[in-house]
């Protein structure tokens, strides 16, 4: 119940999708009330349709699914803990138009509660767009520049790890399922950063390493501060190492030399024993 409080205190929910999310499921089906839920997400979609365009009507339908929701949660969970949820969660009458939109129209609806919190990896937001695509799909947005905005920054992060200065093909470690790739990254991020952390990297190092995987020393340069002083050939070595381990890139650099267009993969490999051991 608690968990239920929390989200209506920081986040003004997105109806269509709220039978999907594990606080929707921790609220309502701990009342077993999962067929009203169904219920009122079939009326909120059909709001969606009728009220298209009709200003008055969404910022008065939308007042009143918000308070339905609010009183709904007094009624289960008492005044007393509802008081502060719901002085923080609902707004003014001036924005109750501004999240009644976001929420029928098929707007994400979120509130920031605290900028710059958090980094993410090129990945990361990859796997955000692509499942937003999939959230999308059914109610398209109505801004004409958001498809091509969308578009382009997937195209942008697809061949990933991006801008890495020979070209791949998407890999394989980054499935196009939404329901699994999601838990793969955060696997392979979070294998990524223990194995780097004897390294004593900085953080901002770890996340261009993440963004880049690069995979040859010259790479390694303009991404960690003065490569050379902080780190003998050995560690250049095991940080590659782990990056093509993480990556799975191995096989890939053993092809480029074979075919002739790593070279200069093929020098630092005749150079040391390193690099031999990371295309395995």
């Amino acid at each position: 119940m608690e968990l239920g409080i929390k989200y209506l205190n920081t986040t003004p929910i997105r109806y269509a999708n709220i039978a999907h999310t594990p606080v929707f499921h921790s609220v309502w089906t701990s009342e077993n009330a999962l067929e009203d839920a169904r219920a009122f997400i079939t009326r909120i979609e059909s709001l969606r349709k009728e009220k298209d365009g009709d200003e008055e009507a969404l910022e008065r339908e939308s007042r009143r699914e918000i308070e339905a929701v609010i009183q709904w949660c007094r009624d289960k969970f008492g005044e007393d803990e509802m008081k502060d949820a719901t002085k923080e969660w609902v707004q003014p009458r001036k924005d109750i138009r501004d999240i009644g939109e976001k929420m029928i129209t098929g707007g994400e609806g979120w509130r920031i509660l605290a900028t710059q919190s958090a980094t993410l990896t090129n990945h990361e937001v990859l796997s955000h767009l692509l499942t937003l695509r999939t959230r999308t799909q059914c109610h398209p947005p109505k801004s004409p520049n958001y498809e091509s905005v969308i578009r382009d920054v997937t195209t942008h992060l697809s061949p990933s790890p991006p801008n890495t200065l020979r070209p791949r093909p998407p890999p394989s470690y980054l499935p196009t399922s939404p329901p699994s790739h999601e838990t793969l990254l955060a696997t392979l991020l979070t294998t990524l950063i223990a194995s780097l952390k004897p390294y004593n990297l900085l953080k901002t190092e770890v996340l261009q390493i993440a963004n880049l995987a690069p995979e040859s020393t010259a790479q390694l340069v303009p991404i960690v501060e003065e490569l050379e002083m902080r780190y003998s050939d050995e560690e250049q070595e095991g940080i590659l190492g782990v990056v093509r381990g993480v990556f799975g890139l191995g096989e890939g650099v053993n092809r480029e030399g074979e075919n002739g267009e790593g070279g200069m993969l093929e020098e630092e490999e005749g150079g040391g024993g390193g690099g031999g051991g990371g295309g395995n």
